[in-house]
C-alpha cells in the first residue's frame, strides 16, 4: 500500500514523511513533475514482466579481471586481486614518506592521488559484508511484500521497447552553461574538454549523455564542475531553480561529497544545501 500511495501522489507522500525534519521550502522543490513526466506515464497499473527474448540476463556482475591506473603521463596495469594490497602499501609509504612503492617489477608512487584511485577501486570491487547483507535483506523484504499484496503497483509508460512509443526531440536551450564561479581546482586539458562537452550537450538540449572513460582520470571533477554551472546558472537567474540528482552506489556517494569539498571553494560549498539520503543520513 505504502508504494501506492507513493506512485499516485509522490509530492503529497513525501511531505507527509519527511515536514518534521525538513523545511516547507525544501520539500516542495524535492519532487518535480516534468511536462515530458505526464506525457509519457499512460496511468498506474500492476507490473508486467517485458518479454524480451533477444535480451540475455548475465548471472554474475561484470567487473574486469585488470585496471589500467593513471601515473603521471602514463598507465599502470594492476590486477583486480592486488588492488587491496597495493593500496595497503601505498598507505604505509605514505605514512612513512616515501615517495613511492615498489610492486613486483612495477615501481608506484606513494601520494593521495594514487591512495583514492586504489581506495574507489576497492570499495567498488569490494562492498562489505554488511551492505551485502543489508541489500540481500531488502530484496527477501521486497519480494515478501510481493507475495503478501500481489504484483507490485507501478506507473505503465510507454516503454519504446519493442516500438517507439514515445519520442520527444530536443530543444535548443537559449544560452551556454560558462560561469565557473567556485571552483579551485585547475582541469586538465582532458578534463576540460570533457566539461565543455557536457555543457554543449546541455546547450543543445539533449535529455542526457554519457561520460565514459577509464577510472581515476577525473570523471567526477568533470562531473562537479558541470553541476556548479547549472548552480551558478541558477543564481544569476537564467534557470529556475531545481534540485540536481546524484545517484551512485552507497558506497561511493561519500566520495562524491568529500570531492565537492576538495573541488570548491569553502563559501561556496558551505552555500549549497545538500540533502544525503543514504546510510545513517535517513
Amino acid at each position: 500500500k505504502t508504494r501506492e500511495e507513493f506512485v499516485r501522489n509522490p509530492k503529497s507522500y513525501l511531505k507527509q514523511r519527511l515536514e518534521k525534519n525538513y523545511d516547507e521550502p525544501l520539500l516542495e522543490n524535492l519532487f518535480v513533475e516534468t511536462l515530458e513526466y505526464s506525457q509519457k506515464v499512460l496511468g498506474i497499473g500492476e507490473y508486467e514482466r517485458p518479454n524480451l527474448p533477444w535480451v540475455k540476463v548475465e548471472k554474475e556482475q561484470w567487473i574486469p579481471d585488470e585496471y589500467n591506473i593513471p601515473i603521471g603521463d602514463g598507465f599502470i596495469n594492476i590486477k583486480k586481486e592486488d588492488i587491496e594490497d597495493i593500496k595497503n602499501y601505498v598507505q604505509e609509504g605514505l605514512e612513512k614518506g616515501e615517495s613511492e612503492i615498489s610492486w613486483r617489477d612495477k615501481k608506484i608512487p606513494a601520494n593521495s592521488e594514487v591512495l583514492e584511485t586504489l581506495q574507489k577501486l576497492s570499495s567498488f570491487i569490494k562492498p562489505d559484508a554488511k551492505k551485502k547483507d543489508e541489500e540481500k535483506q531488502s530484496i527477501k523484504t521486497d519480494r515478501k511484500e510481493e507475495e503478501k499484496g500481489g504484483k507490485s503497483i507501478v506507473l505503465k509508460i510507454e516503454e519504446n521497447l519493442l516500438m517507439v512509443g514515445f519520442r520527444k526531440e530536443p530543444q535548443k536551450r537559449p544560452f551556454e552553461l560558462k560561469t565557473d564561479i567556485g571552483v579551485i581546482s585547475s582541469l586538465k586539458k582532458h578534463q576540460g574538454e570533457g566539461l565543455e562537452w557536457l555543457s554543449k550537450a546541455w546547450h543543445q538540449g539533449l535529455p542526457g549523455v554519457l561520460l565514459a572513460d577509464d577510472m581515476g582520470i577525473g570523471k567526477t571533477l568533470q562531473g562537479i564542475c558541470f553541476i556548479t554551472r547549472i548552480i551558478n546558472a541558477i543564481r544569476e537567474k537564467l534557470l529556475e531553480k531545481r534540485p540536481i540528482l546524484i545517484v551512485a552506489p552507497t558506497g561511493l556517494l561519500a566520495n562524491w561529497d568529500e570531492e565537492f569539498r576538495k573541488h570548491l571553494d569553502d563559501t561556496f560549498y558551505k552555500s549549497l544545501n545538500i540533502l544525503k539520503a543514504y546510510g545513517n543520513e535517513l
